[in-house]
């Protein structure tokens, strides 16, 4: 099925759902800011992965690389679209071992700068196993790098998933 008759048939469902009372959330890497659009009158939640603020690890860590660009622009601008809205939004981004105070700052001074009380920020530890490229953050050492952000941009609803599951694992900063 091609990307246009996805969207489509995404859109369909979502006010199918909606008529009939039902409950649409949507978990998306952000990459469209047009299917974003698309399906903001028929969303409840809305939940957007972050790799990075910073253009270069974003294209490591997505591994598509020109494409990357225009991607991480994408992904930023539909974080801000949905943030205009009335909708839950969860911004997650995944940590790793090497992935540092100033990053995770930068990140929370763009999602404060989208001024949304319906934003929420999860930061997820990488809990795969260690390669040359990827290792997993310590959970202490993370808390205390989060800490300071959480100091720095108080408003901010931050939390920390340190299990991947979807009800275990939640600690709020």
């Amino acid at each position: 099925m091609g990307r246009a008759k996805q969207h489509k048939t995404v859109k369909l469902l979502a006010k199918l759902i909606k008529k009939a009372g039902g409950i649409v959330s949507v978990a998306h890497n952000g990459s469209n800011p047009e299917f974003v659009q698309e399906l903001l009158d028929y969303v409840d939640f809305w939940a957007v992965d972050l790799k990075s603020i910073d253009r270069k690890r974003f294209k490591v860590l997505t591994g598509i690389g020109r494409k990357s660009e225009r991607y991480f622009d994408s992904t930023l601008q539909s974080i801000g679209l949905i943030s205009r809205y009335d909708i839950p939004l969860e911004v997650r981004t995944t940590v790793f071992g090497d992935t540092s105070e100033d990053e995770l700052e930068r990140i929370a001074e763009f999602l404060v700068s989208c001024d949304s009380p319906n934003l929420f920020w999860t930061v997820r530890l990488y809990d795969g196993p260690a390669t040359l490229r990827y290792k997993p953050p310590s959970l202490e050492d993370m808390l205390v790098k989060l800490k300071k952000v959480r100091l720095k941009y108080s408003q901010l609803k931050l939390g920390i998933r340190s299990k991947w599951e979807t009800n275990k694992g939640l600690i709020l900063i």
